[in-house]
Formats: C-alpha cells, structure tokens, sequence
C-alpha cells in the first residue's frame, strides 16, 4: 500500500449531473482529471519542463523563517509528485517533522501507479517521511470542502498547505481565497502559484489539451454519449470583474453538442478554462478574503509568481 491511510470523502451525488441540469455552462474542473483523463493528463504533464530551483531558492529562504517546527503539510493537487518530492527534501534539510497529505477530488489522480514517474515519486517521498517517523496520507475531497474535515487539524502541527503547477487558473480563485480563509488558522501557511497576465498571452495550454483525443474526457462517457457527439474550438477573453480586484486573460476550451436530436439542458461547455491575473489585484483580493501576503517571487520569465500567505492576524 503505498499510503498509510487513504481517505475518500468523495459525494455519492452525480455532481456532473447537477451540472448539466444548472445554469452555469463553466464544468468544474475537476471533471476533466476523471477516469482515463487522470492517466493521460500526468502524461501530458510531465513532458512539461518545470524550473524546480526559482521555486526551490523560494521556499528554501521562507523556510529558514518559519519557526514552526511540525508541520501537516498539504499538497492540494499534486499531480505527478515531483514538486512534492522537492519540498519534502527541502523540510527536512530544515529538520522540520512533517506528515503528508496527498489532496486531490479526483481519486484517479491519487493512484500513483498511473505513470512511472508519479509512483517513483511516492515512493521516495514515503522513505523520507517514514525514515522522519511522519505518515503519508491520500484524501480524495474538493478543496472547497477542506474546512469541514477534522483529518488536517492537530494540536501540534501548523498547517503548510500548497497548491502549485498554476492550478489555481482553472477555478473561481475567488471561490478559492474564501475556502483557504475558512481552512487556514493562525500560523498556517499557503504557498500558491499564479499565473501573471502578460500583455501577449499565447494558447498554448489549451492547445496542447486539444491535442487530446475526445474520448479522454471521461465526462463523455459518464453522460452517455460518444466523442462524436462533440465539436471543440478555443476562446479567449480578456475581463476585469465588478471590484477590479482581477484582470485576467482566459482561455476556454468549449465543446459543443452537435447531435440535435439528443434531448439536453446544455448544448454548449467550457470543460478548460486557464486564467492569468494581475499580481497587484490579486493580493488585493487576498487582503479582502482576510489572507496576508507574506512574501512574492517572480520566475525569470515573469510568466507566473510565487506567493507565500497565511491567515491575516486579528
């Protein structure tokens, strides 16, 4: 068994169902990293080339500042693992006790064996922690829903939770500010990534998805219909919303239904959106959902930025 406890809170409620019986015609992310969707994104993903050491020199500098000395620490999204491996070598060589916490809604993306290179890293983060006398936990939940589990609070470990590889883009980050605000509490911390708007975006996130055949999305299947059933295009938008708190450009992947004799509340959805945000509005908005920003680097490209935030104090 790769983890030592594996936990599943995952709601019996058809939630895609519900989405496409709403009003809404953005499906939440978390649908597109189901099912064979899980294995094929972790493929994808890791012929992405990722510049550990501007995160690492980061971290390593934050870390040296934390006076915290147990951690739970929190990986929402974790993908293949590789950056997790990262922050587990770096906590130790600051000899900080942690446990671990693989986060994710998508109970396939925490079955490592999917891809070599995901259960590789699990393995080794496993020896690591356990040579530390930590444990290594899986829980299959939405983020939205962390404050309402008892699993991550403990009376001798703070709360380092991080969610990284530009996830964020893909949801209401708004939605999600809220959530930390309610998760976080006092001496918690929370290292995110964000996507910085550029004056030029390009597509390439999306295209690289649509390179994906239609049978990957396993929404598809889970609503009865066929990759045939489906037309795609790529949309781009630039907006600022009603508080200006955020410019962001998007990107969306729509699919559309071209069978019009299926009977649907829906014939049109974004099922991929990526976002890129003004830095200086975003950390308003943190101000504003009571998150303090501790500390901000920006990669060499200046194409996506490192923030460290906790729970503000009162």
């Amino acid at each position: 068994m790769m983890y030592d406890n594996f936990f599943n809170f995952k709601k019996d409620t058809d939630e895609l169902i519900h989405f496409v019986s709403g009003a809404t015609n953005q499906m939440p992310s978390k649908f597109f990293y189901e099912g064979i969707g899980a294995k094929h994104w972790l493929t994808l993903s890791s012929k992405i080339k990722f510049n550990k050491d501007e995160l690492m020199t980061f971290l390593d500098q934050t870390c040296m500042h934390l006076t915290n000395e147990s951690f739970n620490y929190i990986d929402i999204g974790p993908g293949d693992f590789y950056k997790t491996h990262e922050i587990v070598k770096l906590f130790l060589k600051h000899n900080k006790n942690i446990s671990f916490f693989a986060v994710d809604a998508s109970y396939e993306m925490l079955t490592p064996h999917l891809t070599e290179s995901a259960y590789g890293n699990v393995s080794k983060i496993k020896k690591l922690i356990h040579e530390n006398n930590g444990t290594i936990n899986a829980c299959v939940i939405d983020l939205f829903n962390l404050s309402k589990m008892n699993i991550f609070k403990s009376t001798t470990r703070n709360k380092f939770v991080t969610f990284l590889g530009g996830t964020i883009a893909n949801i209401d980050y708004q939605e999600f500010l809220t959530a930390m605000s309610s998760f976080l509490e006092k001496d918690d911390y929370l290292l995110l990534d964000l996507p910085i708007n550029k004056e030029t975006s390009s597509s390439s996130s999306i295209e690289r998805i649509m390179k994906y055949k239609s049978e990957h999305f396993h929404f598809i299947s889970r609503l009865n219909l066929s990759p045939e059933d489906f037309i795609y295009r790529v949309d781009q938008e630039d907006f600022i919303n009603e508080d200006e708190t955020a410019y962001a450009q998007s990107l969306h992947l729509v699919a559309t239904l071209n069978k019009t004799e299926l009977s649907f509340s829906k014939k049109e959805f974004r099922i991929f959106t990526w976002n890129r945000y003004d830095l200086e509005k975003f950390q308003k908005a943190c101000i504003g959902s009571g998150i303090e920003v501790l500390s901000i680097f920006s990669n060499h490209n200046k194409n996506m930025s490192f923030l460290m935030l906790r729970k503000a104090t009162e």
